[in-house]
Protein backbone atom coordinates (compact mmCIF):
# COMPACT_ATOMS: atom_id res chain seq x y z
CA UNK A 1 0.00 0.00 0.00
CA UNK A 2 0.83 3.27 -0.74
CA UNK A 3 0.97 4.03 3.20
CA UNK A 4 1.28 1.54 5.74
CA UNK A 5 0.35 0.55 9.24
CA UNK A 6 -0.69 0.63 12.25
CA UNK A 7 0.02 -2.20 13.90
CA UNK A 8 0.45 -3.66 17.81
CA UNK A 9 3.13 -5.93 18.16
CA UNK A 10 3.99 -7.27 15.79
CA UNK A 11 6.67 -8.60 13.76
CA UNK A 12 7.32 -9.25 9.49
CA UNK A 13 9.20 -10.71 7.02
CA UNK A 14 12.34 -10.65 4.68
CA UNK A 15 11.28 -11.92 1.14
CA UNK A 16 13.49 -12.01 -2.11
CA UNK A 17 11.98 -10.79 -4.95
CA UNK A 18 12.34 -8.60 -8.26
CA UNK A 19 10.25 -6.09 -7.69
CA UNK A 20 9.79 -2.76 -5.04
CA UNK A 21 8.47 -4.18 -2.06
CA UNK A 22 7.66 -2.61 1.01
CA UNK A 23 10.57 -2.78 4.06
CA UNK A 24 9.99 -4.20 7.66
CA UNK A 25 9.99 -1.28 10.44
CA UNK A 26 10.36 -3.07 13.75
CA UNK A 27 9.23 -1.12 17.19
CA UNK A 28 11.01 -2.69 20.56
CA UNK A 29 10.86 -0.59 23.91
CA UNK A 30 13.79 1.19 23.34
CA UNK A 31 13.94 1.58 19.61
CA UNK A 32 12.96 1.63 15.61
CA UNK A 33 14.30 -0.95 13.60
CA UNK A 34 14.50 -0.58 9.71
CA UNK A 35 15.29 -3.21 7.49
CA UNK A 36 15.37 -1.73 3.94
CA UNK A 37 15.03 -4.64 1.31
CA UNK A 38 13.39 -6.97 3.48
CA UNK A 39 17.39 -8.92 4.06
CA UNK A 40 16.53 -9.56 7.69
CA UNK A 41 19.20 -7.28 8.88
CA UNK A 42 18.63 -3.94 10.90
CA UNK A 43 20.58 -1.21 9.15
CA UNK A 44 19.55 1.91 10.73
CA UNK A 45 17.77 2.21 14.19
CA UNK A 46 16.42 5.14 15.93
CA UNK A 47 16.02 5.36 19.91
CA UNK A 48 12.52 6.34 21.03
CA UNK A 49 10.80 4.92 24.07
CA UNK A 50 8.16 3.14 23.11
CA UNK A 51 4.14 4.40 24.70
CA UNK A 52 1.19 2.34 23.21
CA UNK A 53 1.63 2.03 19.56
CA UNK A 54 3.54 2.63 16.39
CA UNK A 55 3.20 3.27 12.86
CA UNK A 56 4.83 4.16 10.00
CA UNK A 57 3.02 6.07 7.08
CA UNK A 58 3.65 9.25 4.88
CA UNK A 59 2.02 12.49 6.99
CA UNK A 60 3.03 14.88 4.79
CA UNK A 61 2.85 13.61 1.28
CA UNK A 62 6.74 13.99 0.26
CA UNK A 63 7.17 10.31 -0.51
CA UNK A 64 9.08 9.68 2.46
CA UNK A 65 7.86 7.56 5.15
CA UNK A 66 7.30 9.30 8.41
CA UNK A 67 6.75 7.49 12.00
CA UNK A 68 4.12 7.76 14.34
CA UNK A 69 4.23 7.34 18.18
CA UNK A 70 0.39 6.16 19.79
CA UNK A 71 0.18 7.77 23.37
CA UNK A 72 -3.07 6.28 25.44
CA UNK A 73 -2.25 7.46 28.76
CA UNK A 74 -4.80 9.81 28.91
CA UNK A 75 -8.19 9.89 28.30
CA UNK A 76 -7.84 10.66 24.64
CA UNK A 77 -5.10 9.04 22.46
CA UNK A 78 -2.69 10.82 20.82
CA UNK A 79 -0.63 10.93 17.48
CA UNK A 80 2.98 11.78 17.79
CA UNK A 81 4.32 12.28 14.18
CA UNK A 82 8.01 12.58 13.58
CA UNK A 83 8.53 13.05 9.93
CA UNK A 84 11.17 11.73 7.88
CA UNK A 85 13.67 13.07 5.33
CA UNK A 86 14.87 10.16 4.39
CA UNK A 87 18.50 9.95 6.43
CA UNK A 88 17.44 8.60 9.48
CA UNK A 89 16.57 12.10 11.05
CA UNK A 90 13.10 13.29 12.46
CA UNK A 91 11.63 16.00 13.23
CA UNK A 92 8.60 15.78 15.66
CA UNK A 93 5.10 17.87 15.67
CA UNK A 94 2.86 18.35 17.69
CA UNK A 95 0.61 16.00 18.62
CA UNK A 96 -2.51 15.47 17.18
CA UNK A 97 -5.31 14.35 19.79
CA UNK A 98 -7.51 12.10 17.95
CA UNK A 99 -10.01 9.21 19.56
CA UNK A 100 -10.74 7.48 23.16
CA UNK A 101 -8.40 5.46 24.67
CA UNK A 102 -11.27 3.61 26.83
CA UNK A 103 -12.97 2.43 22.96
CA UNK A 104 -11.00 2.85 20.39
CA UNK A 105 -8.32 1.39 18.31
CA UNK A 106 -5.76 3.08 15.66
CA UNK A 107 -5.09 2.23 12.34
CA UNK A 108 -3.63 4.73 9.32
CA UNK A 109 -4.43 4.63 5.71
CA UNK A 110 -4.65 7.21 2.40
CA UNK A 111 -8.45 6.48 2.55
CA UNK A 112 -8.86 8.86 -0.11
CA UNK A 113 -5.63 8.88 -2.56
CA UNK A 114 -4.66 12.24 -1.96
CA UNK A 115 -0.74 10.90 -1.18
CA UNK A 116 -1.36 11.89 2.45
CA UNK A 117 -1.89 9.36 5.69
CA UNK A 118 -5.50 10.07 7.52
CA UNK A 119 -5.70 8.79 11.07
CA UNK A 120 -8.78 5.95 11.82
CA UNK A 121 -10.14 4.74 14.70
CA UNK A 122 -12.10 2.32 15.13
CA UNK A 123 -14.82 2.48 17.90
CA UNK A 124 -16.38 -0.98 19.48
CA UNK A 125 -20.14 -0.43 20.40
CA UNK A 126 -22.41 -3.17 21.31
CA UNK A 127 -22.63 -4.70 18.07
CA UNK A 128 -21.32 -2.65 14.85
CA UNK A 129 -18.32 -0.99 15.05
CA UNK A 130 -17.89 2.37 14.08
CA UNK A 131 -15.00 3.62 11.66
CA UNK A 132 -14.03 7.89 12.58
CA UNK A 133 -11.77 8.86 9.77
CA UNK A 134 -9.47 12.28 9.93
CA UNK A 135 -8.58 13.37 6.62
CA UNK A 136 -5.05 14.85 5.92
CA UNK A 137 -4.36 17.50 7.18
CA UNK A 138 -4.74 16.08 10.08
CA UNK A 139 -6.83 18.66 12.76
CA UNK A 140 -8.17 15.79 15.32
CA UNK A 141 -11.98 15.94 14.08
CA UNK A 142 -13.64 13.48 12.19
CA UNK A 143 -14.39 14.07 8.65
CA UNK A 144 -15.90 10.43 7.23
CA UNK A 145 -18.26 7.95 9.58
CA UNK A 146 -19.36 4.83 9.16
CA UNK A 147 -20.23 1.51 10.37
CA UNK A 148 -17.86 -1.67 9.67
CA UNK A 149 -17.02 -4.69 11.34
CA UNK A 150 -17.91 -5.51 15.05
CA UNK A 151 -16.99 -5.34 18.47
CA UNK A 152 -13.68 -6.48 18.98
CA UNK A 153 -12.15 -6.48 15.57
CA UNK A 154 -9.00 -5.36 14.84
CA UNK A 155 -9.10 -2.39 12.13
CA UNK A 156 -6.16 -2.04 9.01
CA UNK A 157 -6.64 -0.70 6.42
CA UNK A 158 -4.29 -1.47 2.26
CA UNK A 159 -4.70 -1.48 -1.04
CA UNK A 160 -6.43 -4.43 -1.87
CA UNK A 161 -7.26 -4.00 -5.33
CA UNK A 162 -4.37 -1.78 -7.15
CA UNK A 163 -6.10 1.08 -7.29
CA UNK A 164 -3.75 3.31 -5.29
CA UNK A 165 -6.45 3.88 -2.44
CA UNK A 166 -6.74 2.48 1.08
CA UNK A 167 -9.54 0.27 2.00
CA UNK A 168 -10.98 -0.08 4.78
CA UNK A 169 -10.66 -3.83 6.53
CA UNK A 170 -10.92 -5.70 9.55
CA UNK A 171 -8.89 -8.68 11.23
CA UNK A 172 -11.74 -10.83 13.31
CA UNK A 173 -10.09 -12.67 16.13
CA UNK A 174 -12.36 -14.73 17.44
CA UNK A 175 -12.52 -17.06 13.95
CA UNK A 176 -8.93 -15.53 12.25
CA UNK A 177 -11.04 -13.88 9.29
CA UNK A 178 -10.43 -11.01 7.12
CA UNK A 179 -12.84 -8.51 5.72
CA UNK A 180 -12.26 -5.88 3.14
CA UNK A 181 -14.69 -3.21 1.69
CA UNK A 182 -13.35 -1.52 -1.38
CA UNK A 183 -13.55 2.50 -2.03
CA UNK A 184 -16.28 3.61 -4.14
CA UNK A 185 -15.48 5.12 -7.64
CA UNK A 186 -14.63 8.70 -6.33
CA UNK A 187 -12.21 7.28 -3.87
CA UNK A 188 -13.69 7.45 -0.46
CA UNK A 189 -14.37 4.93 1.40
CA UNK A 190 -17.82 3.16 1.05
CA UNK A 191 -18.94 1.64 4.59
CA UNK A 192 -21.93 0.64 2.98
CA UNK A 193 -21.18 -1.37 0.34
CA UNK A 194 -20.62 -5.15 -0.73
CA UNK A 195 -18.17 -6.74 1.17
CA UNK A 196 -15.60 -7.04 -1.66
CA UNK A 197 -13.46 -9.72 0.54
CA UNK A 198 -16.08 -11.65 2.88
CA UNK A 199 -14.14 -13.22 5.28
CA UNK A 200 -10.59 -14.63 4.01
CA UNK A 201 -10.00 -17.40 6.83
CA UNK A 202 -5.95 -17.24 7.54
CA UNK A 203 -5.21 -16.65 11.06
CA UNK A 204 -5.71 -17.68 14.66
CA UNK A 205 -7.55 -15.66 17.77
CA UNK A 206 -3.87 -15.20 19.14
CA UNK A 207 -2.21 -13.78 15.94
CA UNK A 208 -1.65 -9.98 14.93
CA UNK A 209 -3.05 -9.09 11.74
CA UNK A 210 -0.46 -6.67 8.99
CA UNK A 211 -0.93 -5.27 6.20
CA UNK A 212 1.38 -4.80 3.04
CA UNK A 213 2.97 -5.46 -0.19
CA UNK A 214 5.47 -7.96 -0.01
CA UNK A 215 5.87 -8.83 -3.52
CA UNK A 216 6.14 -5.70 -5.02
CA UNK A 217 2.82 -6.59 -7.48
CA UNK A 218 0.90 -3.51 -6.16
CA UNK A 219 -1.83 -5.68 -4.27
CA UNK A 220 -1.26 -5.46 -0.45
CA UNK A 221 -1.50 -8.86 1.22
CA UNK A 222 -2.53 -10.40 4.36
CA UNK A 223 0.09 -11.60 7.14
CA UNK A 224 0.32 -12.31 10.45
CA UNK A 225 2.82 -12.46 13.25
CA UNK A 226 2.87 -15.52 15.43
CA UNK A 227 4.41 -14.96 18.17
CA UNK A 228 4.39 -18.58 19.56
CA UNK A 229 6.60 -19.33 16.32
CA UNK A 230 8.23 -15.36 16.20
CA UNK A 231 7.76 -15.43 12.58
CA UNK A 232 5.06 -13.72 10.06
CA UNK A 233 2.91 -15.87 8.09
CA UNK A 234 2.04 -14.17 4.57
CA UNK A 235 -0.53 -14.87 2.37
CA UNK A 236 0.03 -13.14 -0.83
CA UNK A 237 -2.96 -11.68 -3.60
CA UNK A 238 -2.22 -14.36 -6.47
CA UNK A 239 -4.55 -14.25 -9.34
CA UNK A 240 -4.63 -18.09 -9.37
CA UNK A 241 -6.51 -18.05 -6.35
CA UNK A 242 -10.35 -17.99 -7.29
CA UNK A 243 -12.17 -16.38 -4.47
CA UNK A 244 -11.83 -13.15 -2.38
CA UNK A 245 -10.40 -11.08 -4.90
CA UNK A 246 -7.63 -13.79 -5.38
CA UNK A 247 -7.28 -13.86 -1.65
CA UNK A 248 -8.40 -17.26 -1.01
CA UNK A 249 -9.12 -20.85 -2.36
CA UNK A 250 -12.43 -22.16 -3.32
CA UNK A 251 -13.20 -22.67 0.06
CA UNK A 252 -12.06 -19.33 1.27
CA UNK A 253 -9.10 -20.23 2.94
CA UNK A 254 -5.61 -18.02 2.36
CA UNK A 255 -2.52 -19.84 2.22
CA UNK A 256 0.70 -19.48 3.75
CA UNK A 257 2.39 -18.41 0.60
CA UNK A 258 6.11 -16.37 2.37
CA UNK A 259 7.22 -17.06 6.32
CA UNK A 260 10.49 -15.19 7.86
CA UNK A 261 11.57 -15.66 11.37
CA UNK A 262 12.04 -12.00 12.76
CA UNK A 263 15.20 -10.53 12.76
CA UNK A 264 14.72 -8.63 16.27
CA UNK A 265 13.70 -9.81 19.79
CA UNK A 266 10.75 -8.31 21.89
CA UNK A 267 9.48 -6.73 19.34
CA UNK A 268 6.23 -3.88 20.73
CA UNK A 269 5.47 -2.96 16.84
CA UNK A 270 5.85 -3.72 13.50
CA UNK A 271 4.82 -1.56 10.26
CA UNK A 272 5.68 -2.18 6.48
CA UNK A 273 6.73 0.81 4.60
CA UNK A 274 8.36 1.67 1.12
CA UNK A 275 11.68 2.86 3.12
CA UNK A 276 14.31 2.39 0.82
CA UNK A 277 12.22 4.34 -1.58
CA UNK A 278 12.65 0.99 -4.00
CA UNK A 279 9.16 1.90 -6.20
CA UNK A 280 10.25 4.78 -8.78
CA UNK A 281 8.41 8.00 -8.59
CA UNK A 282 8.76 9.03 -12.45
CA UNK A 283 8.94 5.87 -15.12
CA UNK A 284 10.09 7.31 -18.87
CA UNK A 285 7.94 7.98 -21.31
CA UNK A 286 10.29 9.22 -23.77
CA UNK A 287 14.21 9.32 -24.87
CA UNK A 288 16.13 12.22 -24.31
CA UNK A 289 16.83 12.48 -27.99
CA UNK A 290 13.12 12.30 -28.49
CA UNK A 291 11.64 14.65 -26.16
CA UNK A 292 15.19 17.11 -25.69
CA UNK A 293 15.37 17.34 -21.93
CA UNK A 294 14.90 14.87 -19.53
CA UNK A 295 11.03 13.59 -18.79
CA UNK A 296 9.76 13.55 -15.12
CA UNK A 297 6.09 11.90 -15.34
CA UNK A 298 4.97 10.50 -12.21
CA UNK A 299 1.50 8.29 -12.44
CA UNK A 300 -1.12 8.76 -9.25
CA UNK A 301 -4.49 7.73 -8.77
CA UNK A 302 -6.25 10.53 -6.21
CA UNK A 303 -9.72 11.36 -8.10
CA UNK A 304 -11.27 14.39 -8.28
CA UNK A 305 -15.10 13.78 -10.40
CA UNK A 306 -16.00 17.72 -10.62
CA UNK A 307 -14.79 21.08 -11.82
CA UNK A 308 -13.57 22.50 -8.40
CA UNK A 309 -10.02 22.23 -9.26
CA UNK A 310 -8.03 25.51 -9.13
CA UNK A 311 -6.20 25.12 -12.29
CA UNK A 312 -3.06 27.63 -10.97
CA UNK A 313 -2.75 26.22 -8.07
CA UNK A 314 -2.78 22.66 -10.19
CA UNK A 315 -0.59 24.08 -11.70
CA UNK A 316 2.31 25.61 -9.69
CA UNK A 317 2.17 22.72 -7.57
CA UNK A 318 3.51 20.17 -10.82
CA UNK A 319 5.99 22.87 -11.50
CA UNK A 320 7.19 22.61 -8.00
CA UNK A 321 7.73 19.14 -7.86
CA UNK A 322 9.20 19.85 -11.17
CA UNK A 323 7.10 17.69 -13.02
CA UNK A 324 7.20 18.36 -17.22
CA UNK A 325 5.18 15.78 -19.06
CA UNK A 326 1.34 15.85 -18.63
CA UNK A 327 -0.48 12.37 -20.44
CA UNK A 328 -4.35 12.75 -20.80
CA UNK A 329 -6.73 9.93 -21.79
CA UNK A 330 -10.09 10.38 -23.40
CA UNK A 331 -11.55 7.17 -21.31
CA UNK A 332 -14.88 6.99 -20.09
CA UNK A 333 -13.53 4.26 -16.86
CA UNK A 334 -10.13 4.16 -15.22
CA UNK A 335 -9.42 0.90 -16.54
CA UNK A 336 -9.66 -0.90 -19.38
CA UNK A 337 -12.62 0.55 -21.58
CA UNK A 338 -11.70 3.14 -24.26
CA UNK A 339 -14.29 6.00 -25.48
CA UNK A 340 -12.65 8.66 -27.68
CA UNK A 341 -15.10 10.77 -28.33
CA UNK A 342 -16.44 11.11 -24.89
CA UNK A 343 -16.30 14.57 -23.29
CA UNK A 344 -14.78 13.24 -20.36
CA UNK A 345 -11.05 13.27 -19.93
CA UNK A 346 -8.44 11.51 -17.51
CA UNK A 347 -5.03 12.95 -16.55
CA UNK A 348 -2.41 11.06 -14.59
CA UNK A 349 0.18 13.69 -13.44
CA UNK A 350 2.31 14.20 -10.72
CA UNK A 351 -0.17 11.92 -7.75
CA UNK A 352 -3.61 13.12 -9.64
CA UNK A 353 -6.20 11.53 -11.43
CA UNK A 354 -9.05 13.93 -12.14
CA UNK A 355 -11.77 13.11 -14.01
CA UNK A 356 -12.96 16.62 -15.71
CA UNK A 357 -14.95 17.84 -18.65
CA UNK A 358 -13.15 18.92 -21.70
CA UNK A 359 -13.33 22.61 -21.19
CA UNK A 360 -11.45 21.86 -17.62
CA UNK A 361 -8.99 19.15 -19.20
CA UNK A 362 -8.03 22.22 -22.16
CA UNK A 363 -7.31 24.57 -19.59
CA UNK A 364 -5.49 22.26 -17.63
CA UNK A 365 -3.22 21.27 -20.83
CA UNK A 366 -2.92 24.83 -22.00
CA UNK A 367 -1.67 26.12 -18.11
CA UNK A 368 0.45 23.48 -18.33
CA UNK A 369 2.36 24.35 -21.78
CA UNK A 370 2.40 27.83 -20.39
CA UNK A 371 5.39 26.91 -17.97
CA UNK A 372 7.04 24.56 -20.24
CA UNK A 373 5.75 21.53 -19.60
CA UNK A 374 4.83 18.81 -22.70
CA UNK A 375 1.63 17.24 -23.09
CA UNK A 376 1.39 13.53 -25.14
CA UNK A 377 -2.62 12.43 -25.46
CA UNK A 378 -3.10 8.44 -25.28
CA UNK A 379 -5.47 5.67 -26.19
CA UNK A 380 -5.55 2.25 -25.79
CA UNK A 381 -5.30 0.18 -22.66
CA UNK A 382 -2.55 1.95 -21.07
CA UNK A 383 -1.79 1.06 -17.13
CA UNK A 384 -4.83 -0.18 -16.36
CA UNK A 385 -3.23 -0.01 -12.11
CA UNK A 386 -0.01 1.14 -11.01
CA UNK A 387 0.75 -2.83 -10.35
CA UNK A 388 0.14 -3.23 -14.21
CA UNK A 389 2.28 -0.28 -14.61
CA UNK A 390 5.23 -2.00 -12.49
CA UNK A 391 5.41 -5.07 -14.15
CA UNK A 392 4.65 -3.85 -17.91
CA UNK A 393 6.67 -0.60 -17.55
CA UNK A 394 7.92 -1.09 -21.44
CA UNK A 395 4.14 -1.94 -22.62
CA UNK A 396 2.37 0.82 -20.55
CA UNK A 397 4.58 3.50 -22.47
CA UNK A 398 5.43 2.63 -25.59
CA UNK A 399 3.48 -0.47 -28.59
CA UNK A 400 4.85 -3.92 -27.83
CA UNK A 401 5.68 -4.18 -31.75
CA UNK A 402 8.28 -0.83 -32.18
CA UNK A 403 8.07 1.10 -29.01
CA UNK A 404 6.26 4.34 -30.83
CA UNK A 405 3.73 5.83 -28.63
CA UNK A 406 0.39 4.90 -28.13
CA UNK A 407 -1.05 7.98 -29.75
CA UNK A 408 -4.61 9.29 -30.62
CA UNK A 409 -4.84 12.41 -32.76
CA UNK A 410 -0.97 12.98 -32.72
CA UNK A 411 1.52 13.56 -29.70
CA UNK A 412 -0.84 16.81 -28.99
CA UNK A 413 -4.01 15.97 -29.03
CA UNK A 414 -7.38 18.59 -27.98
Amino acid sequence: MKIQHLILPVLLLSITVCHAHDDLVYRTDAEWCFDPGNKSVISETYPSTFLDGALVADYNGDGIPDICEIDMSGDEIRWIWKLGNGNNEWTELAPVTFGETATDKCAVGDFNGDGKADLAILRSGSSLATWYIDYAPCDGNFDEKGFFGLSGDIPLSGDFNADGVDDICVYRPSNGTWYVCFADISGFPEFDSHLAINGVMFGTATDIPLVGDFDGDGYDDMALFRASENRVLVNLYDYDKPKFEHYADLNGAGAIDMEITAPVQNVSAVAAADIDRSRPSSLPLATDEEVGSEVNLRHGWTCIFDNSLDVDKWCAALKYAGINTLEYHPWMRAHEEIAPKTDTWNTYVGDDRLWTSKSMMKDKINAFRAIGGRSVCYTGIYAATPAFALSFPDWAMRNQSDKSFITYGGLICI
